[in-house]
């Protein structure tokens, strides 16, 4: 566990000057995370595999695995916006334990921390976002707001969310995706930024906030 550590430290040195070369300007660019010194899928946990592959696959919204953060390692990240996203295994977390680190991380480095279950990090839909958006015309409203229900509790959801409030994502949805969009990002934020956190967080995004 030590080396494994040790190893992904020792890359993200070389990596994190890069990262903030060629993306502090332009957050939903990529630089990329693979090397020869580390397999990522080998280091990943179980739930935190379908999280990243909807990371690489949706692309708009680069987020690096176990990245190094002081004495923490976040199970994804974006260091230019300081947005975490941490996939809870109920096994491996308390929520004393994890209100502690995000409230640490929050004081001592201004990051934010979004938080998905295992439950929804293997969250699947038999109707992808793409077919439905093609088709939603078709639907009564009722249709459409049980599918937005479902595929905004999935990882697919969530970086979607979070790719359209802080990345400049192209949004030509509805008004009630855009509720859907917000009730997502509430519910994952962690608790340590109840209240009226979120909606100073949207503001605070570095101009990139499609509002």
């Amino acid at each position: 566990m030590g080396y494994k550590f040790s190893a992904i430290r020792d890359h993200y040195e070389t990596l994190k000057p890069l990262i903030f070369e060629y993306t502090s300007k332009e957050p939903s660019r990529w630089v990329s995370p693979y090397s020869n010194d580390v397999d990522w899928l080998a280091q990943l946990s179980p739930i935190e595999i379908p999280m990243w592959m909807t990371i690489r696959s949706f692309g708009g919204a680069p987020f690096y695995p176990q990245y190094p953060l002081g004495r923490y390692y976040l199970d994804f990240a974006n260091p230019i916006l300081k947005i975490a996203i941490e996939c809870d295994g109920k096994d491996w977390h308390t929520k004393e334990q994890d209100d502690e680190r995000d409230l640490d991380i929050m004081r001592r480095w201004g990051w934010i921390t979004f938080r998905i279950s295992g439950a929804r990090c293997f969250k699947y839909i038999e109707k992808d976002y793409y077919e439905y958006e093609s088709e939603f015309k078709y639907y009564a409203d009722s249709e459409i707001v049980d599918f937005l229900s479902q595929y905004y509790q999935t990882t697919d959801g969530l970086i979607r969310a979070i790719a359209i409030k802080f990345f400049k994502y192209p949004f030509n949805g509805s008004d009630i995706e855009l509720r859907f969009i917000d009730k997502c990002l509430n519910e994952h934020l962690s608790n340590v930024h109840e209240g009226s956190f979120y909606p100073k967080l949207v503001h605070r995004a570095f101009g990139y906030v499609n509002q």
